[in-house]
C-alpha cells in the first residue's frame, strides 16, 4: 500500500528575511505568510483528499496546518517530535549578533551543522532522530492513505535527507522556502516525488520563486 506524505514548511514569519535563530519561539505568520499558506492549502485540496494533518506544536506551524486542515474539514494533530531545533544560547538572536559575539562556534555551525554543537542547544542528529521517529509513526498509522505534515526548515530537511538516503552532511544542499510543498511516497521504499514546490505561491510574498531567501 502506497502512502502519500505531503510535507509542508510553515508560512513566512519575522526573522526569516533578517535571519534570527527562531527555533522554539512561538511566532505568528506575517500577512504575507497567511497569503502563502492559503495558496498552499488550496493547492493541496486540489491534489489530494487528506486523511490527517500533523504539525509541529509551534504557532507558525499550527496556523499553517489549521489552514490546510480547514480546507478539508480536518483539525491539526500536534506532534512534539516535529518541533524546531533547540538553539540554546542562540535562541531568538540574530545571526549577525551571534556571529559577532560567538563567532568561532557560529561559523562552525554555518559551515557544518551536522557536527558543530550549539551551546546549550540540541544537535542536528538528535533533531533528525526524533523527526524520523515521528514520520515513521505517522506513516504507520495511515498505510495506503494521504497525510500532510507541517514542519520547519530544519525538520523538513532532516526528513528529506532520510528519504533520499543521504547523511546530515548534505543538510545545506537542500532548501525549504516558506509554505513550500514536498511530496513523498512510501511503500516498499521511500521516494521523493517533488521537492520545495513554490510555484503556487503569491509572487508578492517576500522574495520570489527565483532566489527567494529563507
Amino acid at each position: 500500500m502506497q502512502t502519500m506524505i505531503i510535507l509542508v514548511r510553515h508560512g513566512h514569519v519575522d526573522g526569516i528575511d533578517q535571519p534570527r535563530f527562531r527555533g522554539r519561539q512561538h511566532l505568528a505568520l506575517t500577512a504575507a505568510g497567511m497569503r502563502q499558506v492559503e495558496h498552499t492549502a488550496a493547492l493541496i485540496a486540489r491534489r489530494a483528499r487528506l486523511d490527517a494533518v500533523y504539525s509541529s506544536p509551534l504557532t507558525r506551524c499550527i496556523t499553517t496546518a489549521t489552514t490546510i486542515g480547514n480546507a478539508q474539514g480536518l483539525a491539526p494533530q500536534p506532534d512534539e517530535d516535529l518541533i524546531d531545533l533547540d538553539y540554546g544560547e542562540w535562541q531568538g538572536r540574530s545571526h549577525d549578533d551571534v556571529l559577532a559575539k560567538d563567532g568561532e562556534r557560529a561559523r562552525a555551525w554555518f559551515a557544518d551543522p551536522a557536527t558543530a554543537p550549539i551551546p546549550g542547544g540540541e544537535s542536528l542528529d538528535a533533531l533528525s532522530c526524533r523527526a524520523i521517529s515521528a514520520f515513521k509513526r505517522i506513516v504507520g498509522r495511515h498505510g495506503g492513505g494521504t497525510v500532510a505534515i507541517v514542519g520547519h526548515d530544519t525538520v523538513n530537511r532532516a526528513l528529506l535527507l532520510h528519504a533520499l538516503g543521504l547523511g546530515l552532511d548534505h543538510y545545506r544542499r537542500l532548501r525549504q522556502d516558506p509554505a513550500c510543498v514536498n511530496v513523498l511516497l512510501s511503500d516498499e521504499a521511500l521516494q521523493v516525488a517533488s521537492l520545495n514546490e513554490t510555484a503556487h505561491l503569491d509572487m508578492a510574498r517576500p522574495g520570489n520563486v527565483f532566489g527567494a531567501r529563507r
